[in-house]
């Protein structure tokens, strides 16, 4: 999910799923793993900074 525009067009509703897809999935995510990890077990969380090369203003995806 990605939401694209100026942030004073933005609704709180788009900024809510985007934290929830972005933050709180994660977070969920790495609770749901340390349950099934032993002693010393990782968890390395990977991001991305795709939404700076973006080039169409308008993804499909928001559409």
């Amino acid at each position: 999910m990605f939401v694209f525009g100026e942030i004073d067009e933005l609704t709180l509703e788009q900024y809510e799923t985007s934290m929830a897809v972005h933050v709180r999935a994660v977070f969920v995510a790495v609770r749901a793993a340390l349950r099934h990890m032993g002693p010393g077990g990782r968890i390395i969380s990977v991001g991305s900074s795709l939404a700076e090369r973006v080039p169409d203003p308008e993804p499909a995806c928001t559409r």
